[in-house]
């Protein structure tokens, strides 16, 4: 398969822009681009059949909690028939929402959702194309399932796997068999050197509710 679409960012990043998480909404008026921009705060919004894109600087106070820019998660879900970004740093103690079609009207003053406190620093982990949002706690490996349709409190958070100590899970997402899979490494210790002779390593995985061997 060659290359469908290139998709050129220069004119809507600056020299101190990290780009990090892409979300891609096959909508019915299209299909659009959302790209988180930490160290600038910002959203970026491209519709991929005009080839036009644009940027959204989210309000100072979804910075609230976090001394720096560091990781600027971005989810996408699809609830009641409506598409909703939610978004958080991770030094933030606040997750936020805003509904994609506002984002599209070039507009998010007045318009982000403050959902909840988050009682610790989480690690985004994906959704399932529908309500449902994975995520872990940062330095663990249980991972947690929240439905956005009920509270963010951890009442309402699922433990939908146990973890161990070999690797970290980094992605959850929709696939085969219709089944939700977890990616999992050991990426953090490697860079910190501390797996020995073992080197890096990764596992794919159906999401299981028990521990697992290493």
């Amino acid at each position: 398969m060659g290359i469908l679409k290139i998709v050129d960012l220069s004119n809507l990043v600056s020299s101190i822009s990290r780009l990090q998480y892409l979300v891609v909404d096959y909508a019915v008026d299209g299909i659009y681009l959302y790209i988180s921009d930490a160290a600038t705060g910002a959203i970026i919004v491209f519709d991929v059949a005009s080839n036009r894109g644009f940027r959204i600087v989210l309000p100072q106070f979804v910075t609230s909690g976090s001394e720096i820019r560091d990781v600027l998660y971005l989810l996408l879900i699809r609830s009641s028939g409506t598409s909703i970004i939610y978004f958080t740093f991770l030094g933030s103690n606040k997750l936020f929402s805003i509904k994609a079609s506002h984002l599209k009207n070039e507009s998010a003053e007045g318009l982000v959702d403050e959902i909840g406190n988050k009682i610790n620093k989480i690690v985004m982990l994906g959704t399932d194309n529908g309500s449902a949002i994975f995520f872990r706690n940062t330095g663990e490996s249980d991972v947690y399932m929240w439905n956005v349709e009920l509270s963010f409190r951890p009442e309402n958070f699922l433990l939908v796997q146990k973890g161990n100590e070999c690797r970290l899970p980094t992605q959850v997402f929709p696939g085969y068999k219709k089944l939700m899979w977890v990616i999992e490494s050991n990426f953090h210790d490697y860079i910190q050197n501390k797996v020995g002779c073992t080197g890096p390593s990764m596992s794919l995985h159906p999401l299981l509710k028990s521990s697992r061997d290493c």
